[in-house]
């Protein structure tokens, strides 16, 4: 399924988010649906720490950072 998405077979990847923290894939733009987690010790939905959500957002900042290096060929 990467090498697809990769290779511009599939324009959109729709992902859980459990899936999305392993998915290591360039795209043009990311939409996050919503910042919550079930956390099966409490038994309900909880929000993702701004810890968390702004290590997917660094995350993100960096593939696009290294895309534009390697397009630029630094």
């Amino acid at each position: 399924m990467e090498d697809l998405f990769a290779d511009r077979h599939i324009q959109v990847l729709v992902s859980t988010s459990t899936l999305a923290w392993g998915v290591n894939l360039p795209a043009h733009t990311v939409i996050i649906k919503g910042t919550q987690v079930y956390n099966p010790e409490k038994g309900r939905w909880v929000e993702l720490g701004a810890l968390d959500v702004m290590q997917v957002m660094t995350y993100l900042w960096l593939i696009i950072v290294l895309e534009c290096f390697m397009f630029l060929k630094l």
